[in-house]
């Protein structure tokens, strides 16, 4: 059995630069994490919920604030 090399840091940041693949990446399959079946996408949870809720009102009091002199 062969073992593949993995690349360090300073060879994948040269392939990102010049658009080169070495041929031990090129081999992979890549498909994207949304094709794979049976796999549903990530639900948020309370707490993602909670701190999104949080920023919108934030937002919203403080355009209403940044507002309440031009009237």
């Amino acid at each position: 059995m062969s073992r593949k090399k993995k690349m360090t840091p300073a060879q994948k940041a040269a392939a990102r630069r010049t658009g080169t693949v070495p041929a031990e990446a090129a081999e992979a399959p890549v498909e994207p994490a949304s094709a794979r079946p049976g796999q549903a996408p990530p639900s948020p949870s309370a707490r993602n919920v909670l701190i999104g809720a949080a920023g919108i009102a934030l937002v919203a009091v403080a355009g209403y604030f940044s507002t309440a002199g031009l009237g």
